[in-house]
């Protein structure tokens, strides 16, 4: 059994996939598998392996295509080492990855999550201003061990979900393929939400024993025009992406509206909950919130549909109807405060730059190839910072040993 499966699903994207594929077969480790499930209605990454891959660690997969989802799930199940990383067909990994995972072994650390600390803007970014560059934010190399029932308490308190890259998650971190077992026992399926990364982390942290957080660059996320984070910037990509889940129903306790995100961070708590058949977290969700947030970026005539929508969900949860009303009111109130706030602050000269290393690239093996060599030339290997770690926590052993 490989030490970790890499995992790649992708669709209609053989441009990123060929080189994130590249990417990770420059890891040097004969314990790893790379499994390659693509669902495109083409045969244009199929023909591209065929024609320049023979590595006996890569797997390709081709079926018809499916959602997202639906192919996430197929391909966790070709998944055979002892933990699995999932990355985007427009991501990259690090050299570093396999030396974490080693590190996870040895210590019986079920996963390990970093903070999104890279990311990589490929050069049909519609942003222009950040195409083609590689930008790494400031990190400290500290490895922690968050506590799973209070990091499932914190994502309960939170109406938009915290920093999910600081829950265990499988991409771009890695988990032990035990446990995504446990949950497909209990389930039914290993992945159930248009949005599968905030989903699994919700359903592992009931289940997880001891996970790390290191804020180190494990991992850069790939970020291209035809990306799910570009295609969600806008009202028709996100319908867009909605209309590949055929079969998919919307929560009806959700608003509708495909002008505000909103609900693609919430729909995947809501059914999480329910898949844990836990109704009493099903009543926490904050449901004036999410309207909220809804009616203030709607903005047109959606908004009396969402305030009919806004009735019945109260309704239907038994939330008093003046109560629910007044919520909704102060809520809204309250994050229009928020939001002029946050934008003076991001034009504040006091700010400070959040940037490590940045470089232009013209895809993501080159960006990571700058990535690595500034790690090395500034000695901030993961080898080298896991030596500092250990040394300290030896130190404050030997401090709390009596005299």
């Amino acid at each position: 059994m490989p030490l970790l499966s890499i995992v790649i699903p992708t669709k209609n994207r053989a441009d990123t996939a060929y080189h994130c594929i590249r990417n990770c077969l420059s890891l040097a480790s004969g314990n790893i598998e790379i499994i390659v499930h693509d669902c495109s209605d083409n045969n244009d990454l199929e023909t591209k392996i065929k024609q320049e891959f023979s590595d006996e660690r890569l797997s390709y997969y081709h079926v018809d295509p499916v959602s997202m989802t639906k192919n996430w799930n197929l391909a966790m199940e070709k998944a055979g080492g002892e933990y699995v990383l999932f990355l985007g067909d427009d991501d990259g990994i690090t050299a570093e990855l396999v030396n974490a995972a080693e590190w996870a072994q040895r210590n019986g650390i079920d996963a390990v999550s970093t903070p999104r600390g890279a990311e990589y803007f490929w050069p049909n970014f519609p942003d222009k201003r950040r195409a083609g560059k590689l930008l790494v934010r400031s990190f400290t190399g500290k490895v922690t061990f968050p506590g799973p029932q209070a990091e499932f308490e914190r994502s309960l308190s939170h109406p938009r979900p915290p920093n999910y890259t600081l829950m265990p998650t499988i991409y771009t971190g890695f988990v032990r393929r035990a446990l995504m077992k446990e949950i497909l026992h209990d389930t039914g399926t290993y992945f159930d939400s248009i949005n599968v990364d905030y989903y699994l982390s919700l359903m592992l942290l009931p289940r997880i024993k001891k996970y790390a957080v290191i804020d180190y660059p494990l991992a850069i996320v790939g970020l291209s025009g035809k990306s799910n984070s570009a295609r969600s910037q806008d009202t028709k990509g996100r319908a867009d992406f909605l209309l590949e889940y055929t079969g998919f129903v919307w929560p009806e306790e959700l608003p509708q509206n495909t002008r505000s995100s909103i609900g693609y961070y919430m729909e995947p708590k809501l059914t999480a909950f329910k898949n844990m058949k836990r109704n009493d977290l099903i009543k926490k969700i904050d449901y004036p919130y999410c309207y909220a947030v809804a009616l203030i970026e709607e903005r047109g005539p959606g908004i009396g549909k969402i305030l009919q929508q806004y009735e019945r969900t109260m309704k239907k949860l038994g939330i008093n109807e003046a109560r629910g009303w007044i919520l909704l009111i102060a809520v809204g109130c309250r994050i229009i405060v928020e939001r002029i706030v946050l934008k003076i602050w991001s034009y504040s000269p006091m700010k400070k730059n959040p940037f490590f290393f940045s470089a232009a690239a013209a895809n993501i093996e080159q960006a990571e190839t700058a990535l690595t060599n500034q790690l090395r030339t500034s000695k901030q290997t993961f080898h080298e910072l896991l030596q500092a770690f250990d040394v300290n926590v030896k130190m404050r052993i030997q401090n709390r040993k009596p005299a």
